[in-house]
This record gives structure tokens, C-alpha cells and sequence, in this order.
């Protein structure tokens, strides 16, 4: 689905109508001089549905959110990479991170042997079980170098190569853990952001 698509649904705008009304409430005492305001944010898991977390924080984004703190696990690590690595901290990035995932054909991350990828496949198309049971069987020895030697049936470098373009080609042009740091330090605060007080409750960087 093309990312206006997403955006453009019904259900979707409306509630962006109500995140926008929630913008007169407080949530943080650390506030930019745009009326953004800061909190952290931790991304927990859920393969697949862990794509649900775009809409999540793009919701919060609308609503005047931004956030100093960034982690989470398995997919929500992610979401966490691409938002921390896409743009300054007062930026809004969910909508650049829509836009990678719309883009991508996420079975190309099913980049192991191609047998086995097509049997990947048929299993996502409804293919009944006992059928693909006797395609797996008689590519015993894939399966077994896949799981035994190569620690999975898929060795994620589509994955890594995605996601390393999503961030080296975003505006903020990180190359490296130093570049992702420097991105999130205090000299790239926000305008106006009172830095004293968000030291204080720890929102200091990842």
C-alpha cells in the first residue's frame, strides 16, 4: 500500500483529528518553543505487527510529540533505528519511516535459499500443510544447513542492507554510531528547549 494510501484512509484520518485536539494537553514538562513536547519512548516486539508502531508514534507525532530517550527489542528495535537515524530529535520521522516500509516488499527479507523461499511461499498463499510437509522433507539437507549452519532459514542481509539505505539516505546523512550520537546530543537540542530541566529527568540522548 503506498504510503498516502495509509495516510489517507478514513479511519486513519480521524484519528489524527483527535491526536491534533490532544495538543492542548500536558504531557511533559519539557516543552520546545514550537509547543512540542518531549518524553522517551520504548518499542516493544511483535514481528510483523511490529509495523503497527509506525502508526503508533506518527499518531503521537500529530499530537506534538517528540521524544529524547529511543529504545526497544526486535521489532520495535526497528522502528527505534530508523526514527533515532532519520532526523534531528524535534523533527517529525514517522512519516519518512511509512514511507521506507510502504516502499519495501518485506518478503524480500526472506532472502535465504530460493527453494525454501518458495516454500515460504505457498505456506503464505494457504498451500495445506501435508503437501509442503513432503516438499520440506525431500529438502531435508537445505533445511538442516539452513537451521544448523547458517543459524536460520533466512541470514537477514536484505534486512540489514534495507534498513542501512533507509538511514544513510535520510537528510540527516548518518554513516556511523559517531554520526547517530553526535545526532542526538545536546548541541541539537531543540530551540528553546529548556536543557537544565530535561538533564534533569534523564532525557539526555539514546
Amino acid at each position: 500500500m503506498p504510503k498516502q494510501d495509509f495516510i489517507n484512509q478514513e479511519k486513519f484520518q480521524k484519528i489524527l483529528e483527535r491526536a491534533r485536539k490532544l495538543k492542548q494537553k500536558k504531557f511533559s514538562n519539557v516543552i520546545d518553543k514550537e509547543g512540542n513536547q518531549y518524553v522517551d519512548l520504548v518499542q516493544e516486539g511483535g514481528g510483523v505487527l511490529g509495523i503497527a508502531l509506525v502508526g503508533y508514534t506518527y499518531v503521537l507525532e500529530e499530537a506534538g510529540i517528540r521524544f529524547f530517550g529511543l529504545a526497544g527489542t526486535s521489532a520495535g528495535a526497528i522502528n527505534t533505528m530508523a526514527m533515532a537515524g532519520t532526523g534531528k530529535i524535534n523533527e517529525r520521522k514517522s512519516e519518512k519511516v511509512l514511507e521506507a516500509f510502504t516502499n519495501k516488499n518485506l518478503f524480500d527479507f526472506v532472502d535465504g535459499d530460493a527453494t525454501l523461499k518458495k516454500i515460504t511461499q505457498e505456506a503464505i498463499d494457504g498451500k495445506p500443510l501435508k503437501k509442503l510437509k513432503w516438499k520440506l522433507l525431500f529438502n531435508i539437507k537445505k533445511v538442516k544447513k539452513a537451521l544448523l549452519e547458517e543459524l536460520g532459514m533466512n541470514p537477514g542481509d536484505d534486512f540489514e542492507h534495507w534498513i542501512e539505505d533507509v538511514i544513510k539516505k535520510s537528510d540527516a546523512h548518518v554513516e556511523t554510531i559517531a554520526d547517530l550520537i553526535d545526532l542526538r546530543r545536546g548541541k541539537n537540542f531543540p530551540e528553546g528547549l529548556d536543557i537544565v530541566m530535561a538533564r534533569r529527568s534523564g532525557m539526555t540522548g539514546l
